[in-house]
Protein backbone atom coordinates (compact mmCIF):
# COMPACT_ATOMS: atom_id res chain seq x y z
CA UNK A 1 0.00 0.00 0.00
CA UNK A 2 1.46 3.46 -0.66
CA UNK A 3 1.39 5.83 1.81
CA UNK A 4 1.34 9.52 1.47
CA UNK A 5 1.93 12.67 3.89
CA UNK A 6 0.14 16.39 2.95
CA UNK A 7 2.98 18.85 3.96
CA UNK A 8 1.87 22.73 4.10
CA UNK A 9 5.34 24.20 2.63
CA UNK A 10 4.42 28.15 1.93
CA UNK A 11 0.97 28.04 1.78
CA UNK A 12 0.73 25.11 -0.86
CA UNK A 13 -0.41 21.90 -0.02
CA UNK A 14 2.00 19.26 -1.21
CA UNK A 15 1.86 15.18 -1.29
CA UNK A 16 4.88 13.41 -1.02
CA UNK A 17 4.62 9.74 -1.67
CA UNK A 18 6.81 7.63 0.40
CA UNK A 19 6.95 4.08 -1.38
CA UNK A 20 4.89 1.54 0.16
CA UNK A 21 4.07 0.86 4.44
CA UNK A 22 8.11 -0.32 5.10
CA UNK A 23 9.62 3.05 3.84
CA UNK A 24 7.31 5.20 5.93
CA UNK A 25 8.72 6.90 8.95
CA UNK A 26 8.18 5.32 12.06
CA UNK A 27 7.31 1.61 10.44
CA UNK A 28 9.97 -0.21 11.60
CA UNK A 29 12.32 0.59 8.91
CA UNK A 30 13.56 4.23 7.88
CA UNK A 31 14.13 3.59 4.33
CA UNK A 32 16.98 6.68 4.08
CA UNK A 33 14.21 9.01 5.83
CA UNK A 34 15.47 8.82 9.40
CA UNK A 35 12.43 10.20 10.37
CA UNK A 36 11.83 8.11 13.75
CA UNK A 37 14.35 5.79 14.79
CA UNK A 38 13.22 2.85 17.45
CA UNK A 39 14.17 3.47 20.49
CA UNK A 40 18.56 2.42 21.47
CA UNK A 41 18.53 3.48 17.50
CA UNK A 42 19.27 7.11 16.41
CA UNK A 43 19.53 8.68 12.92
CA UNK A 44 23.04 8.39 11.59
CA UNK A 45 24.94 10.91 9.06
CA UNK A 46 24.42 8.17 6.26
CA UNK A 47 20.31 9.42 7.01
CA UNK A 48 20.16 5.83 8.36
CA UNK A 49 19.32 4.46 11.60
CA UNK A 50 21.81 2.96 13.20
CA UNK A 51 22.63 1.67 16.88
CA UNK A 52 23.07 4.23 19.46
CA UNK A 53 25.98 3.46 21.47
CA UNK A 54 25.09 5.14 24.46
CA UNK A 55 21.75 3.73 24.56
CA UNK A 56 20.84 1.45 27.42
CA UNK A 57 19.99 -1.89 26.89
CA UNK A 58 18.20 -4.78 29.12
CA UNK A 59 19.44 -8.14 28.69
CA UNK A 60 17.27 -11.16 29.13
CA UNK A 61 18.37 -14.83 29.91
CA UNK A 62 14.74 -16.35 28.89
CA UNK A 63 15.84 -20.13 28.72
CA UNK A 64 18.58 -22.26 27.86
CA UNK A 65 19.02 -26.17 26.49
CA UNK A 66 21.68 -28.62 27.34
CA UNK A 67 22.37 -32.86 26.49
CA UNK A 68 21.23 -35.44 28.74
CA UNK A 69 24.87 -36.44 29.42
CA UNK A 70 28.04 -34.50 29.97
CA UNK A 71 30.14 -34.50 26.52
CA UNK A 72 32.08 -37.12 28.25
CA UNK A 73 29.15 -39.15 28.26
CA UNK A 74 28.61 -39.51 32.45
CA UNK A 75 25.49 -38.14 33.60
CA UNK A 76 25.51 -34.77 34.93
CA UNK A 77 24.73 -35.69 38.27
CA UNK A 78 25.94 -38.46 40.74
CA UNK A 79 24.78 -41.31 40.68
CA UNK A 80 22.91 -40.67 37.51
CA UNK A 81 19.94 -37.65 36.99
CA UNK A 82 19.50 -34.32 34.61
CA UNK A 83 21.77 -31.32 35.76
CA UNK A 84 20.49 -28.30 38.02
CA UNK A 85 20.91 -25.33 35.35
CA UNK A 86 21.75 -21.79 36.21
CA UNK A 87 23.02 -18.78 33.81
CA UNK A 88 25.84 -15.79 35.33
CA UNK A 89 26.64 -12.45 33.31
CA UNK A 90 28.92 -9.94 34.39
CA UNK A 91 27.84 -6.91 32.47
CA UNK A 92 30.35 -3.90 33.82
CA UNK A 93 31.75 -5.72 36.20
CA UNK A 94 28.63 -6.70 37.83
CA UNK A 95 28.03 -10.17 38.26
CA UNK A 96 24.47 -11.79 38.35
CA UNK A 97 22.65 -15.13 37.99
CA UNK A 98 19.64 -16.66 37.30
CA UNK A 99 18.00 -18.87 39.80
CA UNK A 100 18.80 -22.59 39.64
CA UNK A 101 16.40 -25.16 37.63
CA UNK A 102 16.64 -28.15 39.28
CA UNK A 103 16.94 -31.57 37.13
CA UNK A 104 16.39 -30.59 33.29
CA UNK A 105 17.58 -29.76 29.93
CA UNK A 106 15.59 -27.06 29.37
CA UNK A 107 15.49 -24.41 31.77
CA UNK A 108 13.77 -21.48 31.80
CA UNK A 109 14.73 -18.35 33.92
CA UNK A 110 13.21 -15.72 32.00
CA UNK A 111 16.01 -13.37 34.36
CA UNK A 112 16.50 -9.60 33.49
CA UNK A 113 19.99 -8.06 34.24
CA UNK A 114 20.73 -4.70 34.99
CA UNK A 115 21.01 -2.25 31.59
CA UNK A 116 23.79 -1.54 29.91
CA UNK A 117 25.09 0.10 27.01
CA UNK A 118 25.06 -0.79 23.61
CA UNK A 119 28.91 -0.53 23.89
CA UNK A 120 28.99 -2.10 26.87
CA UNK A 121 27.70 -5.28 25.50
CA UNK A 122 29.52 -5.03 22.17
CA UNK A 123 32.53 -5.10 24.34
CA UNK A 124 31.86 -8.37 25.60
CA UNK A 125 29.94 -9.53 28.16
CA UNK A 126 31.31 -12.58 30.76
CA UNK A 127 29.24 -15.60 30.43
CA UNK A 128 29.14 -18.82 33.03
CA UNK A 129 26.64 -21.44 32.40
CA UNK A 130 26.63 -24.34 34.79
CA UNK A 131 25.32 -27.37 36.66
CA UNK A 132 24.99 -26.90 40.63
CA UNK A 133 26.30 -29.73 42.66
CA UNK A 134 26.49 -30.02 46.56
CA UNK A 135 30.38 -30.29 46.38
CA UNK A 136 31.39 -28.27 43.03
CA UNK A 137 29.83 -27.31 40.31
CA UNK A 138 29.95 -28.68 37.04
CA UNK A 139 30.34 -25.94 34.31
CA UNK A 140 28.64 -26.24 30.99
CA UNK A 141 30.26 -23.45 29.29
CA UNK A 142 32.33 -20.31 30.05
CA UNK A 143 33.27 -17.46 28.03
CA UNK A 144 32.74 -14.04 26.60
CA UNK A 145 29.91 -13.18 24.10
CA UNK A 146 30.36 -9.65 22.18
CA UNK A 147 26.92 -8.78 20.63
CA UNK A 148 27.15 -7.65 17.10
CA UNK A 149 24.58 -4.83 16.14
CA UNK A 150 22.25 -7.41 13.99
CA UNK A 151 21.09 -8.91 17.54
CA UNK A 152 20.26 -5.45 18.90
CA UNK A 153 17.93 -4.76 15.50
CA UNK A 154 16.56 -8.61 16.17
CA UNK A 155 16.12 -8.42 19.58
CA UNK A 156 17.43 -11.31 20.53
CA UNK A 157 21.07 -13.66 20.43
CA UNK A 158 21.66 -17.24 21.51
CA UNK A 159 24.93 -18.35 22.98
CA UNK A 160 25.75 -21.89 21.84
CA UNK A 161 28.50 -24.43 23.30
CA UNK A 162 30.59 -26.56 22.10
CA UNK A 163 30.99 -27.41 18.33
CA UNK A 164 27.68 -29.56 17.81
CA UNK A 165 25.39 -26.93 19.70
CA UNK A 166 24.82 -29.50 22.52
CA UNK A 167 24.44 -26.55 24.87
CA UNK A 168 23.39 -23.05 24.66
CA UNK A 169 21.34 -20.01 26.48
CA UNK A 170 18.63 -17.60 24.31
CA UNK A 171 18.79 -13.97 25.11
CA UNK A 172 16.53 -11.25 24.58
CA UNK A 173 17.75 -7.65 24.28
CA UNK A 174 15.26 -4.74 24.80
CA UNK A 175 16.14 -1.01 24.49
CA UNK A 176 15.42 1.33 27.66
Amino acid sequence: MVRSRLVLVSSLLLVISCGDDTDFPGSGSDGGTCGSCSTGFKCGSSGQCELNPTGYWVVTATDGWVSEKKPSGSAWDYPGGLPDLFVCLTINGNKQCTKTVDNSTKPVWSKTFSAATATALQSGVKFEYADEDLSSNDSVCTGTHAFATDKFKAGSAAITCGSSNEAGINLTLTAQ
